[in-house]
């Protein structure tokens, strides 16, 4: 094996990536920031970055959730969850990525800067995160493969697989330019499925919580809403560190922020007023209920598509934490791991109950990710957005970070109490909250005022002054 990884990292020497729209090149680019004279393209290209992926079955059976027994929310309760819920989640997203554009850098590189050599854990814990949704939005595109030819799951899983892996593999540029035209497909076809769903779904949903337990269910529904969105965040500044430094952030916030909300809400509802329709949880239950047929095979195919652009971006991604983390194997190669892993847990879910799974996977995905967000928006706003790029790519030279590894896991820590999935209950969740979830808000908050303290009081940011700048703007 360390043969043929070898053999690999010659064959990948070089530090290049696209250099425009429609250079298909394998980027063979890792976590080094892109020079300003290879940034290209406009805020535009980002409206559609993080609608395709999101327009999945994972999301459209998210929204079921809150009719189920353990949420129990009445329709008009549940819609401002998925509203409100969405909002909160996808701006974050558009502001880290405000970040790749400043300085040519992907997240979990970046998040070098408060967390230094310590970067090991947020980095392993992205990784293991996007083979968490790797599995996640496999399972939904073999199954759909199953309908469409009738081949066994495991074949059906390695078509999607092999696909997905083509894409991260060249990389950058293939992925926005597969979401750019996917999105259209898939809006026209979901535009269809609407109207199938406004024809024959429900909204007559009634409250099965009530009092103080309908309060609770709010709050756990809401987290799970937020948690489909807001772990996009470890990846955002992944899509927009190859454009122009300049490039405005109003424009990087909203696009990001409108293309992952919009797909998100649309999708949720969907599956919240399709409810008491679809029993069956899985791929083969939207082909039956969209009529089987010609449709149905489109309908099968459009959430291939959103399920193979939706693993690009996790395998993509997985490699940057990878490489972040030290370990020095090549962006393409690191892409091909995290699809394998994306392969074996989507075999196990296939097997498992997948409602729980769902529910509790939505949860303990993001709370890691809220402390570490609230870390990394204080250090980029200590610095004021001034950084060396160039500062990061060497390892070894960093500080050790404790700052913000202590801050992560006070957040983390302080937040457990407020948890609640069905592997773990904390007591603050099943007390005064009665089942409400608010771990996210309480984990973000919490380390981003710790690692502010600690920041301070050791005075271990500063901005990079003049010189990083003038690095950050020449060839």
């Amino acid at each position: 094996m360390a043969e043929i990884v070898h053999e690999l990292q010659k064959e990948f020497v070089s530090d290049t990536g696209p250099r425009g729209s429609g250079d298909f090149q394998v980027e063979t680019r890792g976590l080094d920031p892109v020079p300003a004279s290879e940034r290209y393209g406009d805020s535009s290209r980002l409206l559609s970055i993080f609608f395709f992926p999101n327009m999945n079955a994972g999301l459209f059976f998210a929204g079921a959730l809150a009719t189920a027994s353990f949420i129990g929310l009445d329709f008009t309760w549940a819609v401002i969850a998925i509203v409100a819920g969405n909002l909160l989640a996808c701006v974050p997203v558009g502001v880290l990525g405000v970040m790749g554009a400043r300085t040519g850098l992907a997240q979990l590189p970046l998040a070098r800067l408060p967390f230094g050599r310590s970067i090991v854990l947020p980095a392993v814990l992205n990784w293991a995160t996007n083979i968490l949704w790797d599995g996640i939005n496999c399972l939904f595109g073999a199954e759909a493969i199953q309908v469409l030819v009738g081949i066994p799951f495991w074949g059906a899983l390695l078509i999607v697989i092999a696909a997905q892996t083509v894409l991260s593999f060249i990389g950058y540029e293939a992925i926005h330019t597969f979401g750019k035209w996917v999105s259209v497909v898939l809006a026209l076809v979901f535009i269809a499925i609407t109207v199938k769903v406004a024809m024959h779904g429900s909204v007559d949903i009634k409250a099965q919580a009530h009092g103080a337990g309908a309060v609770g269910s709010f709050i756990l529904f809401l987290s799970i809403v937020m948690s489909y969105t807001f772990t996009w965040a470890p990846y955002s500044s992944d899509y927009t560190r190859y454009q122009p430094a300049g490039t405005p952030s109003a424009g990087i916030i909203w696009r990001m922020t409108a293309g992952n909300a919009i797909s998100a809400i649309w999708l949720q509802m969907l599956g919240l007023t399709t409810a008491s329709i679809i029993t069956d949880e899985s791929s083969a239950g939207i082909y039956v209920f969209v009529g089987k047929g010609v449709f149905g095979a489109i309908a099968m195919i459009a959430i291939v598509l959103g399920n193979i652009g939706a693993d690009a971006l996790d395998d993509y991604s997985g490699a940057l934490s990878l490489q972040a983390a030290g370990l020095r194997i090549p962006r393409p190669v690191s892409a091909v791991i995290v699809a394998a892993g994306g392969f074996i847990l989507a075999l196990a879910l296939n097997s498992g109950n997948f409602e729980t799974d769902l529910s509790n996977m939505l949860l303990f995905i993001g709370y890691w990710v809220a402390p570490f967000v609230g870390i990394v928006l204080v250090d980029w706003r200590l610095r004021r957005g001034q950084v060396d790029p160039q500062s990061v790519v060497k390892l070894r030279s960093l500080p050790l970070g404790w700052q913000a590894v202590v801050a992560l896991l006070a957040g983390f820590g302080l937040s457990v109490p407020f948890m609640d999935s069905s592997v773990y209950v904390g007591a603050v969740a099943s007390g005064p909250l009665h089942g409400g979830d608010i771990a996210y808000f309480v984990g973000g908050i919490l380390a981003a005022v710790i690692y502010y303290a600690l920041a301070k009081f050791t005075r271990s940011v500063a901005p990079a002054g003049p010189v990083a700048e003038a690095a950050l703007l020449r060839d």
